[in-house]
């Protein structure tokens, strides 16, 4: 990626050509902490043509050397920062490294890095110092304060048409593109428009489906009581006629004689003073002398 014309616009607003001799040339200066400096902000100190204090240089010669400046500060936003940017993001970050050049050992970098934009973007305010050449003292400067809130909002997408570290009172209003539209052909061969359906967000984490466990296959005992239960279920109409007999002052008394018979029978067999097997056997005995 490298620096749009709005980018190089706020740079060149802020580093101008200055000391313009008679015949249209410029002069090298000292700019105000007093490195010396000649056409479009461009030094010594970031590379590129080197120049003594008597250097004159042609407009065609500050813009050349401007494009190359840039393009230095372009490639090192392009090496230093590892998180998606916009152009804005990028032409604020061009121009800061090409007045700076510190954007490397920076906490703007380490917050952007991060992903923390907007920790990032109020970064930008706290290099507006410079040490003053006649007192060398660190001081705030009103050109840096400007400049690095003009940075800041380009780096926010903050229109700030004349530079002056203030948003506009007038910002672009965001238009949503309408969806695309796919055509439904009916028996007809017109249909209205349809709107292509939305992509829903993919999930992040996609957890496994539970394990189901091993169904173990049914006994023959259970199978048995199984049927038996089915037995009772379609005998139970029966049952019901038999409660409504019960409910009787008659039927109570031959449940109780009958609970009384049942109970008594069942204590002397599990005492053992019936023997429920020779019980059976002197029955079938009797039927077959019958």
């Amino acid at each position: 990626m490298q620096i749009s014309q709005a980018g190089l616009a706020l740079v060149k607003h802020f580093e101008n050509c200055l000391e313009r001799t008679a015949d249209g040339r410029f002069r090298a200066y000292y700019d105000p902490v007093g490195v010396l400096t000649i056409g479009i902000g461009h030094t010594n100190h970031g590379g590129g043509r080197q120049f003594g204090p008597g250097a004159v240089w042609t407009q065609a010669e500050c813009d050349a050397e401007l494009a190359s400046d840039m393009y230095r500060a372009d490639q090192d936003v392009n090496r230093l920062v590892k998180v998606p940017i916009t152009q804005n993001q990028h032409d604020a970050l061009s121009g800061f490294q090409f007045n700076v050049g510190k954007l490397g050992e920076s906490t703007l970098l380490r917050k952007l890095n991060a992903g923390d934009y907007n920790g990032a973007a109020q970064e930008f305010h706290r290099w507006d110092k410079g040490r003053d050449r006649r007192t060398g003292q660190m001081v705030r400067f009103r050109g840096l304060i400007r400049r690095r809130a003009a940075e800041s909002l380009l780096f926010q997408g903050i229109i700030d048409a004349n530079y002056d570290g203030e948003p506009d009172a007038v910002q672009p209003v965001s238009i949503q593109p309408p969806a695309p539209t796919s055509r439904v052909e009916s028996p007809e061969g017109e249909a209205p428009p349809v709107a292509a359906p939305t992509a829903l967000p993919m999930p992040q984490q996609v957890e496994p489906p539970p394990v189901l466990k091993e169904l173990k296959p049914m006994s023959k005992s259970s199978i048995s009581w199984a049927s038996i239960g089915n037995w009772f279920t379609t005998h139970f109409a029966f049952v019901g006629v038999i409660w409504e007999k019960l409910t009787t002052p008659e039927g109570l008394i031959i449940f109780g004689v009958f609970s009384l018979a049942v109970t008594t029978f069942t204590v002397m067999v599990i005492k053992g003073r019936i023997d429920i097997g020779k019980m059976w056997a002197a029955m079938t005995s009797d039927q077959a002398r019958a």
